[in-house]
């Protein structure tokens, strides 16, 4: 998969610095609950990302459907979840978006049954990627740098382990 980032900040030297700063931590990771970021870099003036393609589906998506999991499910997943953040933040990268949306439960591959979970845009928000979505470069650069404070993925991420068990939101600003 390619992610693209916007053209407003693709223009931005310090911003695609600090991009590039990100995705060499990020492609050093090498566990079975990340998704892998394979290659970065530029064309026709935008910075660009490339990520290991997973078939699967979103816990969201599972969400939307079903509401709530089973403790027992949930667990599970959360357990191989957080299994994913220790191996990103042993690079001294950041969680990323640790919503539903970016915890995936993807097929084993070729051969195996079962499924098994990844964090998507491991060290990166979703929203990066999004036009329009920061209206400032000082806001974009705080989600480019490297780890400085592991409790806030620690607490991102049991929030949506709570959101999985209890099927209510909770996401604070």
């Amino acid at each position: 998969l390619i992610d693209l980032l916007p053209e407003s900040i693709s223009k931005d030297p310090e911003l695609v610095r600090a991009f590039e700063s990100a995705a060499e931590r990020l492609i050093s990771i090498r566990h079975p609950n990340v998704n892998q970021v394979l290659d970065f870099g530029k064309a026709n003036g935008r910075s660009y990302l490339v990520r290991q393609y997973d078939e699967g589906i979103s816990l969201a998506e599972v969400l939307h459907r079903k509401k709530q999991l089973e403790p027992e499910q949930a667990a599970r997943i959360f357990a191989l979840a957080f299994a994913g953040l220790q191996a990103i933040h042993e690079k001294q990268s950041q969680g990323g978006d640790l919503g539903a949306g970016n915890i995936f439960l993807a097929e084993m591959g070729k051969g195996r049954k079962g499924r098994t979970i990844k964090i998507l845009r491991p060290g990166l928000s979703a929203s990066l990627f999004v036009e329009g979505a920061f209206r400032k470069p000082e806001e974009v650069v705080p989600t480019l740098r490297p780890l400085s404070r592991p409790e806030d993925d620690l607490f991102h991420l049991g929030q949506s382990f709570y959101e999985a068990l209890s099927g209510k939101t909770c996401r604070a600003t």
